[in-house]
């Protein structure tokens, strides 16, 4: 179980508190759903279920870090599809972007990155086109 930065701490810590409306110390099935999606946190109904009826802060904890990180990894891989599509890539992850489009449209949002060395490694070729392998590759860079 991967451990929490004093940050995300505080901010679960906040947000059970704003949850636990009545201030009893835990949360019933129905308030754990709500909290777990204003965390971003997807845990299907059927599993919440069968996890816990009601939980405390310390249970709270134990569930959120059992599920952060799936539901980050599927997060970022649909986000990476996502931005790969509106790069012109294919929503099936066929079809390629150019580097330059990339390069444009990191500049329009004015985001500073350094592109050209991972560009380079990935793209051995020099063709300046980029499959989604290859975008995600230089997205987890």
């Amino acid at each position: 179980m991967t451990t929490l930065s004093p940050v995300e701490l505080e901010q679960c810590k906040r947000a059970f508190s704003i949850t636990d409306k009545e201030g009893v110390g835990y949360l019933k099935r129905k308030e754990l759903r709500q909290l777990f999606s204003i965390l971003n946190i997807t845990i299907p109904s059927e599993e919440l279920h069968l996890l816990i009826s009601q939980a405390d802060f310390h249970d709270f904890l134990k569930i959120y870090q059992k599920f952060r990180t799936d539901t980050a990894k599927t997060t970022s891989d649909r986000d990476t599809k996502e931005a790969f599509v509106a790069l012109g890539g294919n929503a099936d992850a066929s079809g390629t972007i150019s580097a330059d489009r990339l390069r444009k449209t990191l500049k329009g949002f004015e985001l500073t990155l350094d592109l050209e060395s991972p560009l380079a490694k990935l793209d051995k070729e020099q063709t300046g086109i980029l499959t989604y392998q290859q975008f995600k590759a230089l997205m987890t860079v």
